[in-house]
């Protein structure tokens, strides 16, 4: 059965992932987006550094072609940002990038993208499931129609351009070392960084779908400790490791200690909405770091609290259209930059900030603690099994729930999506079933690393799983 996540379709290779079950899910994929829409753009083909990608994409261009779907394949592998920046570029109808995403290597997939190059709402996801199970053949909509072939990252960097001071930063004279996790971000900061003061040294940069050396395809701590080791010497002023995909960063400061994921949404936020004054809004995922909140009560500026998961998040962001937005992942999206969570822009940020304040980024970290108090999250994902899965929904809609947890009081339980406690100490706990990953989450935050632990160990242990 193809089940889609919240980003598209993924797949075992040679297992439910084979050339046959690609191509097929795309072109129920593109023929659905190219009837549905409401403009005859073309459709934008992309594919990432995994295993098979180049040939999957030309697979699919081929075969949609075929049946008169116009196409734009993408040159090169591309970051998830500069592919869903490529759609709205050429007023497509949407975009088709085979990528695993963050997922290991041993899987592939399907980023399926809309118009406006955010994720596909639910009803479009499940009709092309629909489409692609029914063994029917798929209709044409068009006479056969020509393949072409373009490179977007001029105009990309352009965006960049027009939305950040990146003359400064290239005068500013400070060294970033980046760490690319061999994936598709690789050689892009250097052309937005590099300049007549300042200089990036990048490695991991080659294409090289063994990954090797990687624990994940996140920027984890396991995975940067060469990156630390280069900071800490002294031979970068911050470290930004880049997710394979390109869609998440994580920050370094001058120490080498990693930053939270709260604590870069939170410097981020405070940036622009104390230190430049600008308006407007924020929002952020229910799994998401609560040290964004305490921005906002500073400032003044408005909070919107998102769904769960990205196809949700999408959704909410065209109805509230916030300056700056967060996934629970902590992924970064700038609507007017595009609707794809970016790991270059939020490297970006962060060096505007740096250079707009003249400060080590560990003093500014500690202007932003002040603010925001000590914030630790924790996440943990369970895979189960079909016969799990009912007794894990079961759980979680339980009546009641435990006064304490993990020594901390409940201070108020909500059950919108799953069931998030409330406790004493600005501690909270989520826990929720993802019916179409077939996974359950545990998500705390609390103000140590040992209490969040135990929050996270406690929402297990009462899962019983």
């Amino acid at each position: 059965m193809v089940r889609f996540g919240h980003d598209g379709w993924l797949g075992e290779l040679a297992y439910d992932l084979t050339y046959e079950s690609i191509v097929n899910v795309a072109v129920a994929a593109g023929i659905t987006m190219t009837r549905d829409s409401r403009n005859h753009g073309p459709l934008i083909i992309a594919h990432d550094r995994r295993f098979l990608g180049d040939e999957f994409s030309r697979a699919i261009s081929r075969e949609l072609a075929s049946l008169g779907v116009e196409i734009i394949r993408l040159t090169e592998p591309f970051p998830a940002p500069v592919f869903s920046s490529a759609i709205t570029q050429t007023d497509a109808v949407g975009g088709i990038m085979v990528s695993g995403g963050q997922a290991p290597i041993t899987r592939n997939g399907l980023l399926l993208r809309g118009p406006d190059g955010g994720a596909l709402p639910r009803w479009m996801l499940d009709q092309i499931s629909d489409v692609s199970q029914s063994g029917l053949p798929v209709s044409r909509v068009g006479p056969t129609a020509r393949v072409r072939t373009w490179d977007p990252l001029e105009r990309y960097l352009d965006v960049l351009e027009s939305r950040f001071p990146l003359s400064a930063i290239r005068n500013a004279g400070i060294t970033v070392a980046v760490d690319c996790l061999w994936g598709t971000g690789s050689g892009i900061l250097p052309l937005v960084v590099d300049g007549d003061g300042s200089r990036t040294i990048e490695f991991r940069t080659a294409h090289n779908p063994l990954f090797p050396e990687l624990s994940s395809l996140t920027p984890d701590v396991s995975n940067l400790e060469r990156l630390q080791k280069i900071v800490r010497t002294g031979d970068a002023a911050i470290g930004i490791g880049l997710s394979a995909d390109g869609c998440n960063a994580a920050i370094l400061d001058e120490r080498g200690i990693v930053l939270q994921p709260g604590m870069v949404s939170a410097l981020t936020a405070w940036h622009r909405f104390h230190h430049r004054k600008q308006a407007g809004t924020i929002a952020r995922s229910i799994g998401a770091s609560t040290s964004i909140d305490a921005i906002t009560r500073r400032t003044g500026v408005m909070l919107h609290e998102l769904p769960y998961g990205y196809t949700a998040v999408c959704e909410t962001l065209r109805e509230t259209s916030p300056e700056l937005a967060w996934d629970e992942s902590g992924g970064l999206i700038i609507p007017n930059i595009g609707m794809e969570r970016d790991g270059i822009a939020q490297s970006l940020c962060i060096l505007s900030l740096m250079i707009d304040t003249e400060a080590e980024l560990s003093d500014l970290v500690a202007e932003v603690h002040h603010v925001t108090g000590p914030r630790v999250l924790l996440r943990s994902r369970i895979d189960l099994a079909v016969d799990q899965s009912d007794l894990a929904r079961v759980r979680i809609e339980r009546e009641s729930w435990p006064d304490q947890v993990a020594g901390l009081p409940v201070l108020e339980q909500y059950l919108t999506d799953g069931v998030s406690l409330e406790l004493g100490e600005r501690a909270w706990l989520l826990i929720r079933y993802d019916e179409i990953e077939g996974a359950l989450y545990i998500i705390a935050e609390a103000e140590s690393d040992e209490r969040a632990s135990a929050i996270l160990e406690a929402g297990r242990f009462m899962m019983l799983l």
